[in-house]
């Protein structure tokens, strides 16, 4: 899955989104595909910037707010 890779090299979670939206689109260009991969690409991310375990579950479990 690429979108981990993105996850861990950008140092913004924006840039991480946007790039992940940009990978998937001729692949898996549906909007729902598009906001789990945003979610997987979070969680890689929070998780590489040292966030607490408890604030990557709650943002994985939120991840319908992510930018549609």
């Amino acid at each position: 899955m690429r979108v981990s890779a993105i996850g861990y090299a950008f140092d913004f979670l924006r840039e991480v989104l946007k790039e992940v939206k940009q990978s998937c689109y001729y692949t898996h260009y549906h909007p729902e595909a598009i906001r789990n991969v945003q979610a997987v690409a979070t969680v890689v991310f929070l998780a590489r910037k040292g966030c607490d375990k408890s604030i990557v579950i709650n943002q994985y479990s939120a991840h319908d707010s992510l930018p549609k």
